[in-house]
């Protein structure tokens, strides 16, 4: 049979580079159906420490995701 394998290459200091990224859209979201899930990830994503993005590596992959 075939096999299934899952990889994950997630680095925690991730959820740090990407907060201030994150905050911002929630804060521009508009629809009212999101709003309360909205509130709880930013009250979430205020608790992690930040990050600058200037650290992560020109070469890394998740350049991809911040630019």
């Amino acid at each position: 049979g075939q096999i299934e394998i899952k990889v994950s290459s997630f680095l925690e200091y991730e959820l740090c580079v990407i907060k201030p990224f994150v905050i911002e859209l929630l804060d521009r979201l508009t629809l009212d159906e999101f709003k309360d899930y909205a509130n709880e990830l930013r009250t979430k994503f205020e608790k992690i420490p930040e990050i600058p993005a200037e650290i992560v590596p020109a070469d890394s992959v998740f350049r991809e995701f911040i630019g």
